[in-house]
């Protein structure tokens, strides 16, 4: 379990394989775990980073108002740290949101980006986080109830739920508060990053239109839809979302 000290405090990260370096970033509630599906596919080409954001699985947290653009920051210094200079940068739900900051205050360190069930805007009603706060199991189990496929085995969506468990109270509410404050409708036409977005066909959370918004805004991304997944994409078709990444990273000769 590696830890680097960045920006003061104590991050943990896995690194997996060799070559081009792809760093993959969880969700709000989120942990590592959540990416063995994608890194046992991806890690066959490519030098695979999954960090653990503030205030889990070993990363310290961070003091002061927690925002995407202080979790944008923290990961691009903590590739600093450990020697890449520049790196396909991919994350889903919330790490969508922080792939995006990423993207517009680091272009110079981003090869290409990766935006998996997200959108430029994420709102975050204050009665949800409440119900959080007052019974984090309870609400957590309720929100796994909405964020997968109808067609997604049990099995899978219950391994999952554990991760989820896992995260610290503190951790999970800084990221739903900082999920509530990020807006970057008005600035997506400054990326001109190669950019790649994938959704579930079953999202509910972030769904196509959300998805189509980031397309639009973002001069010449691509869209791909994955079929029989709803939010929690990245854990229901790993293989099929690895390959997309392939096959758009291949397009733009990023091996």
């Amino acid at each position: 379990m590696p830890i680097v000290v960045v920006d003061g405090l104590k991050t943990h990260y896995e690194e997996y394989g060799k070559g081009t370096s792809i760093v993959l970033i969880h969700g709000a509630q989120g942990t590592v775990e959540g990416w063995e599906g994608m890194v046992s596919v991806l890690k066959q080409r490519y030098r695979v980073i999954t960090p653990s954001l503030p205030g889990r699985s070993g990363s310290e947290n961070m003091l002061g108002e927690i925002t995407i653009a202080r979790y944008s920051d923290h990961v691009a210094h903590l590739l600093q740290k450990i020697g890449v200079e520049k790196a396909v940068i991919a994350g889903c739900s919330m790490g969508g949101l922080v792939t995006l900051s990423f993207g517009l205050n680091n272009p110079r360190m981003a090869l290409a980006l990766v935006l998996m069930e997200t959108g430029a805007r994420m709102p975050v009603d204050e009665r949800i986080v409440k119900l959080f706060e007052d019974d984090p199991e309870g609400t957590t189990r309720l929100a796994a109830s909405m964020g997968y496929s109808k067609k997604t085995p049990k099995e899978v969506i219950d391994k999952a739920l554990v991760y989820n468990l896992n995260c610290p109270k503190e951790a999970m509410l800084n990221d739903y508060a900082a999920t509530g404050k990020f807006d970057a409708r008005q600035r997506l036409h400054e990326i001109k990053t190669p950019t790649l977005i994938t959704v579930g066909s079953d999202d509910i959370l972030t769904p196509l239109l959300m998805a189509q918004f980031l397309n639009k805004g973002i001069a010449g991304s691509t869209l791909k839809i994955i079929k029989d997944a709803g939010h929690s994409a990245i854990i229901e078709k790993p293989k099929e979302i690895s390959e997309e990444i392939m096959r758009f990273l291949k397009k733009y000769r990023i091996q």
